[in-house]
């Protein structure tokens, strides 16, 4: 697939891919727009040139996939927002 010069493109299966062109202090109002679009249209994305160390990479997904191995019960008891006090 040939790159655009839009903030996102999309693959031949349609996942939309965000370019950030090693901007990621301060995104375009391109790429925040893109992300919004991608968010409300698909729900995924890819983010790409974002600066992201492979080895950090890596480490999320093998967490990512330590979490999801474990059964039901025990992901359950990780609740995001457990540490927020009731008001």
């Amino acid at each position: 697939m040939t790159q655009t010069n839009s903030a996102a493109r999309r693959s031949s299966t349609e996942l939309p891919v965000i370019d950030l062109g090693g901007r990621v202090s301060e995104p375009s109002t391109a790429v925040v727009s893109a992300v919004a679009d991608a968010a409300a249209r698909y729900g995924f994305l890819q983010v790409v040139a974002h600066g992201i160390a492979d080895d950090h990479i890596d480490e999320l997904w093998s967490s990512a996939r330590a979490f999801f191995a474990q059964s039901a019960d025990k992901k359950r008891q990780i609740m995001l927002w457990s540490s927020i006090p009731a008001t």
